[in-house]
């Protein structure tokens, strides 16, 4: 009975690891959608899309990753751009462009 109460136990805590790491948002999808809100908000408010996101990517993002979020503007704005026209929201956006997973 002591052993299948243990058993019991570390299943449930076993369990709730797996369900936490799994809500836990990798470092390149939170970039991404930080990115994509900040698009947002420039097309909303009008502005310079363009100085906005290289702020973004210099102030708003951790130093290992500024290169990267340069790569993710010059390969994707336009696309990001169009489906924000459309509606779409960050979270669908970063998995259209493989930054987040489904």
């Amino acid at each position: 009975m002591k052993k299948m109460r243990t058993a019991l136990i570390v299943a449930v805590i076993l369990s709730a690891i797996t369900m936490t790491a799994s809500y836990r948002k990798k470092p390149l999808c939170e970039m991404c959608e930080g990115l994509i809100e900040k698009v947002d908000e420039v097309l909303e408010k009008g502005g310079d899309i363009e100085e906005a996101v290289d702020e973004f990517c210099r102030e708003d993002v951790p130093s290992f990753l500024v290169e990267y979020c340069e790569k993710i503007i010059s390969k994707n704005l336009k696309e990001i751009i169009e489906k924000l026209k459309d509606h779409e929201s960050p979270e669908k956006i970063c998995t259209d462009i493989y930054l987040c997973s489904a």
